[in-house]
């Protein structure tokens, strides 16, 4: 459920870098995307919209840099 998710390293880590961390894709909220797997529903959701879709290992890279 949420809990899980809101203790994994990478939804603590988006968040350390200012991110606000949601289980369900918005597209009026969301401003990017980290998917761990391809064409799954969000992601091509995210990516008809516009939207930001990125692997975590980018999230990983930002915060090395930025953290």
């Amino acid at each position: 459920g949420s809990t899980a998710c809101s203790s994994h390293p990478l939804w603590l880590l988006a968040e350390s870098l200012g991110a606000e961390c949601h289980l369900d894709y918005s597209p009026d909220c969301t401003t990017h995307l980290v998917a761990g797997m391809a064409n799954t529903s969000k992601m091509l959701a995210a990516q008809a919209d516009g939207k930001h879709v990125v692997a975590p290992s980018w999230l990983q890279a930002c915060y090395l840099r930025w953290g």
